[in-house]
């Protein structure tokens, strides 16, 4: 067996729950996480088997060294040891009988809607990168080179797939804002 393993999550906007699932299984078998790519790639070690509950917590801004480490320790002071970080995701775990790190439902709602808007810049982006594509072939010379015709290809392509997906994860996030907010009574 290898030292590491690596995983494709299920995408915390459509499925937290499955990741999360994913990521105690994984430590139940010896594998503790130890990292999360920008590509929902997840990074296994081989380590002690443990029965653990993991949880994700959302910020929507930059930490600073001094604030993370606050940010941590609040975290810490309920239990809940810090895992990894991926931008403003940020992984804990905790034992299985630890109090949830969202017990209320308003900080739920805003767990969500910081999703929401993430998915959202994400997939402005992924517009403006087809639309570039789609656009530059026009500019470039009548005779382009092959390498630049498969470039371009490849970055439409991605392009176009990205912003379905992400345009994807922005109803599934929609749709599960809507049902929190009327199984608790938000608006």
């Amino acid at each position: 067996m290898g030292k590491y393993k690596y995983r494709l999550g299920s995408g915390l906007a459509f499925s937290e729950e499955k990741d999360i699932k994913m990521c105690e299984t994984f430590a139940s078998k010896g594998y503790k996480l130890v990292s999360v790519n920008s590509f929902g790639f997840y990074k296994f070690e081989r380590s002690q088997p443990e029965e653990v509950s993991f949880a994700v917590d959302y910020i929507d801004k930059y930490l600073k060294n001094e604030e993370l480490a606050e940010y941590i320790q609040i975290f810490e002071s309920g239990g809940w040891n810090h895992v990894c970080s991926l931008g403003g995701l940020h992984y804990f775990k905790a034992e299985r009988d630890t109090v949830s790190i969202y017990t209320d439902d308003i900080t739920k709602l805003h767990k969500l809607e910081i999703l929401y808007k993430s998915s959202v810049q994400s997939t402005l982006i992924g517009i403006v990168i087809t639309v570039v594509c789609f656009v530059f072939p026009i500019i470039l010379p009548l005779y382009p080179n092959f390498y630049q015709q498969i470039l371009i290809t490849t970055f439409r392509g991605g392009g176009v797939g990205f912003s379905i997906t992400m345009g994807a994860s922005i109803i599934t996030t929609s749709r599960r804002i809507a049902k929190h907010k009327k199984r608790s009574s938000l608006s």
